[in-house]
């Protein structure tokens, strides 16, 4: 039986956040999850957790995460679509799929990426 699975979304509804925070920064990433053919030993990619983390009254809160099975500009938009508002300030790395769909579902915010230099500014 996958309860959590079933009753997550049930329980969690009511306590999820319904905009993207409007102050502070606004830090997201995705991690790769990666399984091994066991006929082949090779690893590959099945699925990515895409994350946004902010604080709320000085404290970390995590905003959204969610399983994709690519890190496509389309999944980062479907992933930045699902909350209204935009944060004053983004935080994230160089990935071309995430940036382009900052730039595009978030105009206006600052933009800070790991290499120092962002590709949607």
């Amino acid at each position: 039986m996958d309860w959590v699975e079933v009753f997550a979304p049930v329980v969690f509804e009511p306590y999820r956040p319904r905009e993207w925070p409007a102050s502070g920064s606004l830090l997201m990433d995705d991690l790769p999850f990666r399984v091994r053919d066991p006929d082949s030993g090779r690893h590959r990619i099945a699925f990515g957790v895409f994350c946004a983390m902010g604080y709320e009254a000085g404290r970390p809160k995590l905003w959204r995460l969610e399983a994709f099975t690519s890190k496509s500009q389309p999944d980062w938009d479907a992933f930045l679509g699902a909350l209204g508002g935009a944060p004053p300030r983004v935080v994230c790395d160089n990935d071309h799929g995430l940036t382009n769909a900052v730039r595009a579902r978030f105009p206006t915010p600052s933009c800070t990426c790991a290499s120092g230099t962002c590709a949607t500014r």
